[in-house]
């Protein structure tokens, strides 16, 4: 599932500048993981009792990436939709749920859950990653 961290789509490089300790001025590039790295990772990390956060992260990389459009492109062109199959349980898998609502509280909230599983639902679904057949009741294997 990582592969894709190693070519152009999942990472973006960054500048990080700083202070070292004897006083000298210092700026490293970093490389970034970006939102499809973190679907294509998390996305079957979420299921992990120690990886509580995972889900957050997933709905946040769906939710708040940064160019939408770009993301869905990514996605279908480098022909990872299957792989990202999983993503459907954040709709319906109540644990997954309970695990946003310990970072978001308001995935507590009705309605507000009814807004996000909208936009996950559309990005699933622009992003052509079909909802799977048969039910993902063994996604936690």
């Amino acid at each position: 599932m990582s592969t894709l961290l190693f070519e152009e789509g999942a990472r973006i490089q960054t500048t990080v500048e700083g202070t070292l300790p004897t006083g000298t001025r210092a700026s490293v590039n970093v490389p970034l993981m970006t939102e499809p790295g973190t679907l294509l990772t998390k996305s079957q990390s979420m299921f992990g009792v120690k990886r509580a956060r995972d889900a957050f992260d997933v709905m946040l990389a769906i939710c708040q990436a940064r160019d939408p459009d770009w993301l869905a492109d990514t996605i279908r062109q480098n022909c990872i939709e299957d792989r990202l199959e999983k993503l459907w349980c954040l709709l319906f898998d109540s644990r997954l749920r309970g695990n946003i609502a310990r970072y978001w509280s308001a995935a507590n909230d009705t309605e507000r859950w009814a807004e996000i599983t909208q936009r996950i639902t559309s990005f699933l679904e622009e992003s052509g990653i079909e909802e799977p057949a048969a039910p993902l009741k063994d996604a936690r294997q």
